[in-house]
Protein backbone atom coordinates (compact mmCIF):
# COMPACT_ATOMS: atom_id res chain seq x y z
CA UNK A 1 0.00 0.00 0.00
CA UNK A 2 1.30 3.20 -1.23
CA UNK A 3 0.64 6.50 0.88
CA UNK A 4 0.89 9.64 -1.79
CA UNK A 5 1.62 12.44 0.59
CA UNK A 6 1.64 15.33 -2.35
CA UNK A 7 -1.64 14.22 -3.96
CA UNK A 8 -2.86 14.20 -0.50
CA UNK A 9 -1.02 17.90 0.10
CA UNK A 10 -2.82 19.01 -3.05
CA UNK A 11 -6.72 16.96 -2.48
CA UNK A 12 -6.12 19.11 1.46
CA UNK A 13 -4.76 22.51 -0.58
CA UNK A 14 -8.24 22.58 -3.04
CA UNK A 15 -10.07 22.14 -0.74
CA UNK A 16 -9.03 24.58 1.80
CA UNK A 17 -9.11 27.38 -1.24
CA UNK A 18 -12.31 26.33 -2.33
CA UNK A 19 -14.04 26.05 1.07
CA UNK A 20 -12.46 29.57 2.19
CA UNK A 21 -13.33 31.12 -1.44
CA UNK A 22 -16.76 29.92 -0.73
CA UNK A 23 -17.07 32.13 2.17
CA UNK A 24 -15.50 34.57 0.88
CA UNK A 25 -18.24 37.20 2.01
CA UNK A 26 -18.65 36.03 6.00
CA UNK A 27 -15.28 35.47 6.11
CA UNK A 28 -14.55 39.81 4.91
CA UNK A 29 -17.07 40.68 6.93
CA UNK A 30 -16.35 38.84 10.29
CA UNK A 31 -12.45 40.20 9.45
CA UNK A 32 -14.57 43.83 9.44
CA UNK A 33 -15.41 43.70 13.17
CA UNK A 34 -12.28 42.34 14.26
CA UNK A 35 -9.17 41.39 13.05
CA UNK A 36 -8.96 37.75 12.49
CA UNK A 37 -5.46 36.48 13.74
CA UNK A 38 -4.95 32.90 13.04
CA UNK A 39 -6.51 30.26 10.77
CA UNK A 40 -6.90 26.38 12.03
CA UNK A 41 -7.07 23.32 9.09
CA UNK A 42 -8.82 21.33 11.70
CA UNK A 43 -8.51 17.73 10.51
CA UNK A 44 -9.58 14.58 12.76
CA UNK A 45 -8.31 11.23 10.26
CA UNK A 46 -10.47 8.49 12.13
CA UNK A 47 -13.42 9.90 11.56
CA UNK A 48 -14.15 11.68 8.52
CA UNK A 49 -13.64 15.27 9.65
CA UNK A 50 -12.06 18.83 8.12
CA UNK A 51 -12.85 21.89 9.21
CA UNK A 52 -11.51 25.32 9.12
CA UNK A 53 -11.09 28.11 12.34
CA UNK A 54 -10.67 31.35 12.78
CA UNK A 55 -9.42 33.20 15.78
CA UNK A 56 -9.92 36.78 17.15
CA UNK A 57 -7.46 39.58 17.60
CA UNK A 58 -9.22 39.46 21.36
CA UNK A 59 -8.34 35.72 21.43
CA UNK A 60 -4.78 36.35 20.65
CA UNK A 61 -3.21 37.39 23.66
CA UNK A 62 0.29 35.97 24.95
CA UNK A 63 -1.46 32.94 26.72
CA UNK A 64 -4.18 32.25 23.22
CA UNK A 65 -4.91 28.60 23.17
CA UNK A 66 -3.99 26.78 20.20
CA UNK A 67 -6.67 24.64 20.17
CA UNK A 68 -9.07 26.30 17.78
CA UNK A 69 -12.10 24.66 20.05
CA UNK A 70 -11.63 27.41 22.38
CA UNK A 71 -12.04 30.06 19.93
CA UNK A 72 -15.42 31.69 19.01
CA UNK A 73 -15.07 30.85 15.85
CA UNK A 74 -13.93 27.42 15.38
CA UNK A 75 -15.84 24.90 13.38
CA UNK A 76 -16.74 28.07 11.19
CA UNK A 77 -16.20 26.00 8.25
CA UNK A 78 -17.42 22.19 8.29
CA UNK A 79 -16.88 19.23 5.95
CA UNK A 80 -21.01 19.31 6.61
CA UNK A 81 -21.94 22.01 5.17
CA UNK A 82 -18.56 22.46 2.43
CA UNK A 83 -18.90 20.24 -0.04
CA UNK A 84 -15.16 21.01 -0.86
CA UNK A 85 -14.26 19.82 2.87
CA UNK A 86 -16.78 17.24 2.71
CA UNK A 87 -14.75 15.61 -0.58
CA UNK A 88 -11.49 15.98 1.65
CA UNK A 89 -12.61 14.44 5.00
CA UNK A 90 -13.86 11.66 2.80
CA UNK A 91 -9.81 11.38 1.06
CA UNK A 92 -8.42 11.81 4.43
CA UNK A 93 -11.34 9.12 6.15
CA UNK A 94 -10.47 6.38 3.49
CA UNK A 95 -6.63 6.84 3.56
CA UNK A 96 -6.55 6.33 7.34
CA UNK A 97 -8.28 3.08 6.74
CA UNK A 98 -6.43 1.58 4.28
CA UNK A 99 -3.13 1.15 6.33
CA UNK A 100 -3.14 -1.37 9.88
CA UNK A 101 -4.49 -0.09 13.19
CA UNK A 102 -0.58 -0.54 13.99
CA UNK A 103 0.53 2.79 11.59
CA UNK A 104 -2.60 4.44 12.57
CA UNK A 105 -0.49 7.11 14.55
CA UNK A 106 2.11 7.38 12.15
CA UNK A 107 -0.54 7.79 9.62
CA UNK A 108 -2.32 10.52 11.06
CA UNK A 109 1.09 11.84 11.67
CA UNK A 110 1.50 12.07 7.87
CA UNK A 111 -2.21 13.48 7.33
CA UNK A 112 -1.50 15.92 10.23
CA UNK A 113 1.98 17.23 7.73
CA UNK A 114 0.47 17.19 4.75
CA UNK A 115 -2.40 19.63 6.08
CA UNK A 116 0.42 22.20 7.18
CA UNK A 117 1.62 22.12 3.87
CA UNK A 118 -1.69 22.26 2.45
CA UNK A 119 -2.76 25.47 4.94
CA UNK A 120 0.61 26.84 4.61
CA UNK A 121 0.79 26.82 0.28
CA UNK A 122 1.38 30.83 -0.70
CA UNK A 123 -2.04 30.52 -2.73
CA UNK A 124 -3.83 30.44 0.59
CA UNK A 125 -2.22 32.72 2.43
CA UNK A 126 -2.67 35.15 -1.37
CA UNK A 127 -6.74 34.39 -1.02
CA UNK A 128 -6.54 35.05 3.05
CA UNK A 129 -5.11 38.48 1.77
CA UNK A 130 -7.56 39.31 -0.85
CA UNK A 131 -10.41 39.03 1.51
CA UNK A 132 -8.80 41.35 4.31
CA UNK A 133 -6.98 39.40 6.44
CA UNK A 134 -3.32 39.94 6.88
CA UNK A 135 -1.92 36.47 6.87
CA UNK A 136 1.35 36.45 5.56
CA UNK A 137 3.32 34.28 3.27
CA UNK A 138 4.98 31.56 4.90
CA UNK A 139 8.13 30.61 3.15
CA UNK A 140 11.90 29.49 3.60
CA UNK A 141 12.56 33.01 5.67
CA UNK A 142 11.95 33.19 9.05
CA UNK A 143 10.20 36.50 9.62
CA UNK A 144 7.81 37.88 13.18
CA UNK A 145 4.27 37.81 12.41
CA UNK A 146 1.10 38.12 14.50
CA UNK A 147 -0.53 36.09 12.38
CA UNK A 148 -0.79 32.25 13.00
CA UNK A 149 -1.60 29.25 11.28
CA UNK A 150 -2.54 26.27 12.52
CA UNK A 151 -2.89 22.23 12.19
CA UNK A 152 -2.83 20.40 15.58
CA UNK A 153 -2.90 16.60 16.33
CA UNK A 154 -6.40 16.88 18.51
CA UNK A 155 -5.30 14.00 20.41
CA UNK A 156 -1.45 15.15 21.28
CA UNK A 157 0.36 12.56 20.11
CA UNK A 158 2.53 14.89 19.00
CA UNK A 159 1.99 18.23 20.88
CA UNK A 160 3.41 20.60 18.35
CA UNK A 161 1.65 23.21 15.71
CA UNK A 162 2.99 21.26 12.25
CA UNK A 163 2.52 24.59 10.41
CA UNK A 164 5.85 25.87 13.10
CA UNK A 165 7.14 22.44 12.12
CA UNK A 166 6.85 22.57 8.44
CA UNK A 167 7.94 26.61 8.57
CA UNK A 168 10.65 25.54 10.74
CA UNK A 169 12.24 23.01 8.36
CA UNK A 170 11.59 25.47 4.98
CA UNK A 171 13.75 27.90 7.08
CA UNK A 172 16.59 24.78 7.59
CA UNK A 173 16.61 23.71 4.41
CA UNK A 174 17.41 27.14 3.53
CA UNK A 175 19.72 27.99 5.43
CA UNK A 176 22.18 24.25 4.86
CA UNK A 177 21.41 25.11 1.41
CA UNK A 178 23.38 28.36 2.45
CA UNK A 179 26.27 27.30 4.23
CA UNK A 180 26.71 23.77 3.61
Amino acid sequence: MRFDFDALVEVLRLAVLSAISDRDVTIRELSRIEPLWAVSLDILPWQPYVGIAFRLESESDYGASSNSADWKHSHFIENISSAPLSVAADYVHRLHQEFNEDVSLEVSHLILLAGAHALLDSRVALLLRSIGIDAPEINERLSGTYFKYFVIDSDGTIKANYCDIVRANRATRFMLGRIA
